[in-house]
């Protein structure tokens, strides 16, 4: 685990803005074989690294609000 710094916005070539709001939330990573051969399989997946998150309580897992 690890913490999130910063999120960046780039708004122009030479123009990168820094968001600090979610600094030092927790971030996990999680790392998986390259099993993945179609697209389906990997909405499966992410599906259910979301419920599993869910009922872990560890997150809202509402992956379009970051």
């Amino acid at each position: 685990m690890e913490q999130d710094t910063a999120r960046s916005f780039h708004d122009h070539p030479k123009v990168t803005y820094l968001d600090f709001n979610r600094a030092g939330m927790p971030l996990i990573e999680i790392v998986t074989d390259p099993e993945i051969y179609h697209p389906n399989d990997g909405k499966l997946a992410v599906k259910e690294i979301q419920d599993l998150l869910k009922s872990l309580q560890i997150s809202d897992a509402n992956m379009e609000e970051g």
